[in-house]
């Protein structure tokens, strides 16, 4: 905002002009955001959001989710391990 008020000629003082000069920037700063999260509110609305994010199905945890949970963490652990005692040097 400062940037766009210095390439506009804006010289900041402690005079009238400037706090009005300021107080005007803030302004269009608030309305424009406002108008921003209406644009954005009624744009989600439109695609169906209604404060809930809805899905086709409930996801559930399964015994085979957390045994791949299981499976990466150790691989990563196993790779790190690896490179610490210098195993998997030139990768």
């Amino acid at each position: 905002m400062e940037r766009s008020l210095t390439s506009r000629g804006f010289k900041r003082g402690s005079n009238l002009h400037t706090i009005t000069t300021l107080s005007k920037a803030i302004a269009t700063l608030f309305v424009m955001s406002y108008e921003q999260a209406e644009r954005v509110f009624y744009a989600m609305r439109s695609k169906g959001y209604a404060g809930k994010i809805t899905t086709m199905h409930e996801f559930t945890l399964r015994p085979q989710d957390w045994l791949y949970t299981v499976l990466v963490c150790g691989f990563a652990i196993f790779v790190q391990v690896a490179v610490w005692y210098g195993t998997l040097e030139g990768t």
